[in-house]
């Protein structure tokens, strides 16, 4: 497996830095370690110690040893115990299969603590980076179930998802770049599933010609948020609006996005084609700020002609329309598409055929996410909208996929 797992050890941790430990091949092509990788014998001194509450009445302090320039060792002290020092090489080979060791000119390091809860047990997690935090190194986890260690290596922006007991994290190898899903269970941490953001996917067609919008250059400029609480303003009108080919042809008016959005959406649209679904078309996708209030303010006189009194009728609509200057449809860069005949029929056909299956598994391919997920109303505050996809761009369409997270989940954990 070319990335990294995280491994439970039994009674205490095993921990590497990683940066270059020697390496050579033998006759027969076979990696051997070398005959001595390990940093020079001189004398270790501490460069740098951290003492952390794990709960109440638990302390551990951890020691970072050094000699050289390169991390040696590092030392733990549970609840004030007798220290247990662990040699570097000795645990990256047993944890990695070889020896590895950093070796730095500024020994200092960030240090990251946090405790987090999972499914009634207390678990503590630590990392550490170089002081310029350009580069990660390893993340291990404390639990106060069974006083054990979780290891893993090269953890990039662990994120901590209490709720549902799972870590996400970056993790980087060569040039390419996976998001990694561990699910925590009684204190033992277990890779669960892993997805690359950076390789490109594999299509049903060559779509070599649309990378460049599926996956744009300006990877976070399309995560503008329009919701409830963030307004984009009667003003606001996004640059760069094209015609959608593939608008239902019922008479209405050819639907907009912004370029780069409708370009990768096109590329989506040849590939489901080619999969063999044909029958999903564009009903809806960019409306300025007064198209909004026209729909906005039907709704509202609608309900309000049913008999309902103004706020009841008011609370209908916000359920599942948003209010002039709120509304994702006018950043242009998402779009209502299905195969019923309304929004109506939609909401009970269109999750159930084949054509969905196909975009639920495929549409980040593509740079796509769905807007309104069915698990997620109390977090975007909409109905279950299974026709609404918002373009972000592959790099995120990705992580949001693989997390399982709603837009408003995933930019509040990047923007921490």
């Amino acid at each position: 497996m070319k990335r990294i797992v995280s491994l439970l050890l039994a009674v205490v941790m095993l921990f590497a830095l990683a940066s270059c430990g020697g390496k050579e091949e033998d006759a027969t092509g076979e990696y051997v370690p070398d005959a001595d990788p390990s940093p020079s014998k001189s004398a270790e001194s501490v460069l740098f110690e951290k003492s952390v509450t794990v709960t109440t009445g638990r302390d551990v302090k951890v020691k970072f040893y050094g000699r050289d320039g390169g991390l040696s060792s590092i030392g733990v002290t549970p609840n004030g115990a007798e220290e247990v020092k662990h040699d570097i090489s000795e645990a990256s080979e047993k944890v990695l299969g070889r020896v590895e060791y950093a070796v730095s000119d500024d020994p200092e390091f960030k240090f990251f603590t946090e405790d987090v809860n999972f499914d009634g047990y207390l678990d503590f997690a630590i990392q550490s980076w170089k002081k310029d935090g350009g580069t990660p190194y390893y993340c291990w986890f404390w639990s106060t179930l069974e006083n054990t260690y979780t290891f893993g290596a090269a953890l990039e922006n662990p994120v901590f998802d209490r709720a549902n007991s799972k870590i996400y994290c970056d993790v980087t190898e060569g040039n390419d770049e996976y998001i990694n899903v561990y699910s925590v269970l009684n204190g033992s941490v277990m890779l669960e599933t892993s997805q690359s953001v950076t390789a490109t996917p594999s299509f049903e067609t060559d779509l070599s010609a649309f990378e460049q919008y599926m996956n744009p250059a300006d990877r976070d400029g399309f995560l503008i948020l329009a919701n409830k609480e963030t307004e984009l303003g009667e003003d606001y009108i996004p640059e760069n609006l094209v015609d959608i080919a593939n608008t239902r042809q019922d008479g209405r008016a050819t639907a907009q996005m912004v370029e780069t959005a409708a370009k990768a959406l096109e590329a989506l649209y040849i590939d489901m084609y080619a999969a063999g679904y044909t029958d999903v078309s564009v009903t809806s996708a960019y409306r300025s700020y007064a198209d909004q209030k026209y729909i906005f303010d039907g709704f509202l006189n609608q309900n309000l002609a049913d008999g309902y009194d103004y706020d009841t009728a008011l609370a209908m609509v916000l359920s599942d329309t948003a209010a002039p200057g709120t509304s994702e449809h006018q950043t242009g860069l998402c779009c209502d598409m299905h195969s019923s005949p309304s929004a109506d029929a939609a909401r009970t056909q269109f999750p159930t055929t084949p054509a969905f299956k196909w975009l639920t598994d495929n549409a980040w391919k593509y740079g796509f996410i769905l807007r309104y997920p069915e698990d997620k109303v109390d977090i975007t505050g909409y109905s279950y909208e299974s026709w609404h996809y918002r373009f972000v761009g592959r790099y995120h369409a990705a992580k949001i996929h693989v997390m399982g997270l709603c837009l408003e989940e995933y930019l509040q954990q990047i923007n921490k």
